[in-house]
């Protein structure tokens, strides 16, 4: 039997904390460090456009600037040694939504060209319009594990009951397995993995 594993793309495998203090210190010229912060901050001074520009350059120009988040590296080798088959499975428009200057998707597929070679297959990597394609991805291809950042997603009301998910988030939430960093996954996968 092949073993998959699913893994969501913008937030956790791609770490855009450089990014995010780039834009808001050299563009918003204040110290606003987190996504959360900037969001309530253009959102509550200049309108929801505002964010929404924010983010096509976070997620679109800059994503170049953007890392892998620390211990994901040796989480994926370990995956591979232990013949899973990575997905990237992501909702994310070929188009940003607010001026459509940006191919979202291309800029994703050349960060993860550079920074994910030899560790998940091109032809592995999906794009999604929306969350419901998203869900489909997930249960047509009957992942083992998946790995998402967004309790949207691992909740849907639709989403394959027997895939066991990871929330990747500093949040809590009591219905998920939650996990803040790729250390504690690669020990989570190592003490169960192992086993699939």
């Amino acid at each position: 039997m092949i073993k998959k594993i699913g893994i969501d793309l913008d937030n956790t495998i791609i770490d855009y904390s450089i990014p995010i203090n780039f834009f808001s210190s050299k563009i918003l010229k204040r110290n606003k460090t987190s996504k959360d912060k900037i969001k309530k901050y253009l959102i509550k001074n200049f309108g929801e456009n505002k964010w929404k520009e924010a983010q096509e350059e976070i997620y679109g120009n800059l994503i170049s600037k953007a890392k892998l988040f620390s211990f994901c590296r040796a989480c994926l080798k370990f995956l591979n040694n232990e013949k899973f088959d990575i997905y990237i499975i992501s909702h994310k428009t070929k188009k940003s939504e607010f001026s459509l200057k940006y191919d979202l998707r291309k800029q994703a597929r050349i960060w993860i060209k550079k920074n994910l070679k030899g560790l998940i297959k091109e032809k592995n990597v999906y794009f999604c319009d929306t969350i419901d394609q998203k869900v489909r991805l997930i249960n047509q291809n009957k992942f083992i594990y998946f790995i998402d950042d967004l309790p949207r997603i691992l909740l849907h009301k639709k989403i394959e009951k027997k895939s066991f998910k990871i929330l990747f988030s500093k949040k809590k939430n009591k219905k998920l397995k939650s996990i803040d960093n790729w250390k504690k996954i690669l020990l989570y996968l190592k003490q169960h993995a192992k086993n699939k």
